[in-house]
Formats: C-alpha cells, sequence, structure tokens
C-alpha cells in the first residue's frame, strides 16, 4: 500500500509469474463450475424430492427443453457466449495479427514484455470469465426449463469444455496473438 492508501499493482517480471497466476484463476473458474454443476443437480433433485406438483421433476431430456422457448433462449445465449469467449480476447489487441501454422514463435522484446505480459492476461481473464457465463446459463437454465438436469448439466459441460481447451501454457503467453494455434 502506498500513502495514499492505494494499492499499486507490481508489474508482471517474466512469464513464469503470469503463467502462474492465469493458472491460479483457470483451477478457480474450473473448480467453480464444478460447483454449478453440483448445486444446479442439487436443486433439481431438491425440487423433485419437495413433492410439490408446482416443483415436479418431470422426465424430460436435453431435446425436450428444445421445446421450450426458455430453453432455446439459454441455449443461444449459452451458444453466443461460449463463442464469445474465443472471439472477443482477440479483438482486446488491436495489434494482434495472426500467426501462420509453422512460423516460429516470436520472443518478446524485454523492453515491452511487463506489458504484453499484462495484455495477454487481461485477453486470458476476459475469455475465461465470458465461458464461465455458459455454466451460469446452464445452472439458471436447467432450473428454469421444466427442472430438467440434463439441459442444465449440457450447458455447464460445454462451458468445462472450453476451460480445458483454453488451460494457459506457455505458449500462450510467448504467442504474439496470445492464443493458442
Amino acid at each position: 500500500m502506498d500513502g495514499d492508501g492505494m494499492y499499486r499493482q507490481r508489474p508482471l517480471k517474466t512469464v513464469a509469474e503470469a503463467l502462474l497466476i492465469s493458472r491460479l484463476i483457470w483451477f478457480a473458474l474450473f473448480v467453480s463450475q464444478g460447483v454449478y454443476l453440483y448445486v444446479g443437480r442439487l436443486l433439481i433433485s431438491d425440487s423433485a424430492v419437495a413433492g410439490s406438483s408446482d416443483l415436479a421433476v418431470q422426465p424430460v431430456g436435453f431435446l425436450a427443453a428444445l421445446q421450450n422457448p426458455t430453453g432455446l433462449a439459454f441455449l443461444a445465449a449459452a451458444g453466443m457466449a461460449l463463442t464469445m469467449s474465443f472471439v472477443v480476447p482477440k479483438l482486446l489487441n488491436p495489434e494482434a495479427v495472426p500467426v501462420a501454422p509453422g512460423q516460429p514463435v516470436q520472443a518478446l522484446e524485454s523492453s515491452k514484455l511487463p506489458d504484453r505480459l499484462r495484455a495477454r492476461l487481461a485477453r486470458f481473464i476476459v475469455g475465461a470469465a465470458i465461458n464461465e457465463s455458459v455454466a451460469i446459463f446452464g445452472l439458471v437454465g436447467g432450473y428454469l426449463t421444466m427442472k430438467n438436469a440434463e439441459f442444465g448439466s449440457a450447458l455447464v459441460y460445454a462451458s468445462l469444455a472450453g476451460m480445458l481447451i483454453r488451460f494457459p501454457t506457455t505458449e500462450s503467453f510467448a504467442d504474439p496473438v496470445g492464443v493458442r494455434r
């Protein structure tokens, strides 16, 4: 803390630091999506146990949820969010030019290393946060769409798959675009 009572962010100095921070964030978001899956299934099973006619769970599959306009809306929103979780981070860096496959990974200039690492970390966090919204759509959509556990679980699994794809690697921080090829 400085004299103004404000916390100052220490600049990232190495790729290893940025990689450690991104992996900690990745792990926390990955675990939280597992919690969404557990809580969603718990809410839906508790509804079935309650025995109330308005909370009764009917055995419906994933496709049955798509006959409900709410299910279609949640599926469309989750699909858009999953797509945007990969598109938006690329748009955050206007200087990013995709590298053709087979080209060597360019080394970072040491003078601009902290700024580039911070930018890559910010892109990772934005993409992972948008990706997590898919799991939230699954949690809420599964509960609101005829208490459909399969529908909600499918969206959470899609979100988990998106997180597995974006696991932070050294190449993702050394690559000029900041994403895997």
